[in-house]
């Protein structure tokens, strides 16, 4: 592993925000040096920005990582499109809903394996967001984020409702948590478990299912819980943008 990731990684996790851009800034320059086209090779690989500057410009944020990834750092939008023109966010169709209520976001566009059909005159990848706009440790953390409205569980009110995800998706199994694990929560008093994965086996534990593929809905389901529980980062991002336990 290249030394300079490992350091950029000790700077962010210290919040030496300063030091970590310097070193990102270092790489960009030696990116642009390089030349060639930045929309080469695997989505999740590229490397968008070449250090345009937003002032006064249509920007496109690319959405090229997972779900999880898309909803951690659209919470940059609002410091983006202060800079920008006009914001389009070409995301993954599963998200169109929520990244419209989004504030700064001006359109929404479905993510495909195309070109996107929209002209922009500066092109970042979401990813890229905190470098590209120096974010420091305050800037950012303002929740909720993203809106939903609220689904009622339709369970007792003098219970404490946890929607829990348990298994995680197919690229990180060792994540998932076996179910007899959960039997002892399942008699805890006045606790009542929400499975809210699409899919999920109960075994026969008195879990009550909440789940949907959609995932407009399962905001607002989760809006209408106590406390969110998660082995999975998209269901974890979706539960803190939204503002919840």
């Amino acid at each position: 592993m290249d030394e300079r990731y490992e350091e950029w990684v000790g700077a962010v996790r210290a919040g030496r925000f300063d030091r970590a851009w310097q070193i990102s800034d270092a790489l960009l320059h030696e990116r642009a040096a390089r030349g060639g086209s930045k929309h080469d090779g695997p989505r999740a690989q590229q490397q968008i920005w070449r250090g345009e500057p937003f002032d006064g410009a249509r920007v496109l944020l690319r959405c090229y990582h997972g779900l999880g990834d898309t909803i951690q750092f659209i919470r940059f939008a609002p410091q983006l499109r202060a800079r920008a023109r006009e914001l389009i966010v070409w995301c993954q169709p599963e998200l169109l809903d929520l990244i419209a209520g989004v504030r700064g976001v001006d359109r929404v566009l479905p993510l495909h394996d195309g070109a996107p059909n929209v002209a922009y005159d500066v092109d970042v990848e979401s990813m890229e967001l905190p470098h590209a706009l120096r974010v420091a440790d305050d800037v950012g953390r303002a929740v909720p984020y993203l809106r939903a409205g609220i689904e009622p569980h339709g369970g007792r009110e003098d219970e404490v409702h946890v929607g829990i995800v348990w298994q995680a998706g197919d690229w990180g199994q060792t994540r998932s948590a076996p179910l007899d694990a959960l039997a002892p929560l399942t008699q805890v008093p006045g606790v009542r478990l929400h499975a809210l994965h699409p899919g999920a086996v109960t075994g026969g534990l008195p879990i009550g299912d909440l789940s949907t593929a959609r995932i407009d809905r399962l905001a607002a389901r989760m809006r209408g819980l106590d406390l969110i529980v998660s082995v999975d980062t998209m269901a974890a991002h979706l539960a803190g943008a939204l503002g919840l336990r």
